[in-house]
């Protein structure tokens, strides 16, 4: 039962960003876009993940399984892996890689990419400290969209070197 339940919630998490439309974007594509589009492509699929994660209505319980199979992975890891995590990460690395003018298997391509992420999960993972924080009971639609917000314009700021 847990294997179905991981299966659907990496092919939910695949479906909200393939419904974006961001995810249909590939590696090759990026290659050839300008950096332009890749900053604003960039900065929109952050958008998009950081609201998929955090938007109200979310079942939080999603985001901890995929946490906790980042941090115990069983041998269902690999199907959020393939379904979910791995097409997240090569793009936003090919766009990382892009903007950097390097390859999208760079090394720092990879960590910026990995990071960038991150940023995202930290707050699904820490949710209740930043909602101690800023004196909530719960992310409200306009607490996601400034986050989101705030998230996107990071990921490209990050990318300075």
């Amino acid at each position: 039962m847990y294997s179905a339940v991981i299966a659907e919630t990496a092919r939910e998490m695949k479906q909200g960003l393939d419904d974006s439309g961001l995810m249909a974007v590939t590696a090759g594509d990026i290659s050839t876009m300008s950096p332009l589009f890749c900053r604003d492509h960039l900065q929109a699929l952050m958008r998009a993940f950081a609201l998929m994660i955090l938007a109200p209505g979310r079942p939080r319980e999603r985001t901890a399984l995929i946490v906790r199979e980042q941090l115990q992975p069983t041998e269902n890891f690999s199907i959020l892996y393939e379904i979910f995590i791995e097409p997240l990460h090569s793009r936003v690395s090919s766009l990382v890689a892009r903007l950097n003018e390097v390859s999208a298997d760079d090394k720092k391509s990879v960590v910026k990419a990995h990071a960038i992420i991150g940023q995202v999960l930290a707050f699904a993972v820490a949710q209740n400290s930043y909602l101690r924080r800023a004196q909530r009971h719960s992310i409200l639609v306009e607490d996601a969209e400034q986050i989101a917000d705030i998230l996107a314009e990071m990921a490209l700021k990050s990318l300075r070197e």
